[in-house]
């Protein structure tokens, strides 16, 4: 997958993305974005998901994309996690056994009739992941969901992700939890005041204590 040169900025200020460049990511690839709050992994997740205009265009040229925040967007509030199953009958690509199994799994077979905001984060974004797995996109972007989530339902989410990277899946994702970061990723970037000062491809590390002591330098 290539990505242009990213130039960024909101309405019209400084720009807060300027020439950035991130090299060529190949397929099923899990990357993963690190950085302090403001940095700019949430402002390029949204460039390349499509969810910010890019100069008109798309920087992935491909409509089968996700979306997924711990700041609970994508979900209708007011509609039921079933109603979304029928919202989205047309675009789901599992079975009804499977459908079954990953609510069983994700531990939504109580919270079907809920409404989204009666929903815990939690379980928001359970549900968002349980969506977008039966319909199967090919490029699915994660912002800092897995502090949301309970050590029950954290390798649920992780072994369900392991499933996609093998099903020619790529992943983006934010976190702040480098032990995660570490266990998930092929490619590792940080950003710093819009800007990426590290990318895991130049640099031969072990992943784990290494990148930590080069968070602490770098972000």
């Amino acid at each position: 997958m290539i990505i242009p040169e990213i130039n960024f900025s909101f309405l019209n200020k400084k720009e807060f993305f300027h020439k950035l460049k991130i090299e060529n990511i190949e397929d099923n690839t899990i990357v993963a974005l690190c950085g302090h709050n403001g940095a700019g992994k949430t402002t390029l997740l949204k460039i390349l998901s499509g969810l910010y205009p890019y100069e008109k265009r798309k920087l992935i040229k491909y409509d089968s994309k996700w979306y997924i925040s711990s700041s609970r967007v994508g979900l209708i509030d007011t509609l039921s996690l079933k109603d979304h199953l029928n919202l989205l009958k047309d675009l789901i690509k599992k079975d009804s056994t499977e459908i079954e199994s990953l609510i069983k799994s994700f531990e939504l077979s109580n919270h079907l009739n809920k409404a989204v905001w009666q929903l815990s984060d939690g379980q928001f974004i359970k549900a968002s992941f349980l969506l977008m797995i039966i319909c199967e996109p090919k490029y699915i972007f994660l912002d800092e969901i897995f502090n949301a989530l309970d050590y029950s339902s954290l390798l649920v989410i992780k072994e369900e992700i392991n499933k996609l990277i093998n099903n020619s899946v790529n992943i983006f994702f934010s976190s702040h939890n480098l032990d995660i970061v570490a266990e998930l990723s092929d490619r590792i970037l940080i950003l710093k005041e819009g800007e990426i000062v590290f990318d895991s491809i130049n640099d031969k590390i072990s992943l784990g204590e290494d990148l930590k002591n080069i968070y602490l330098k770098k972000a």
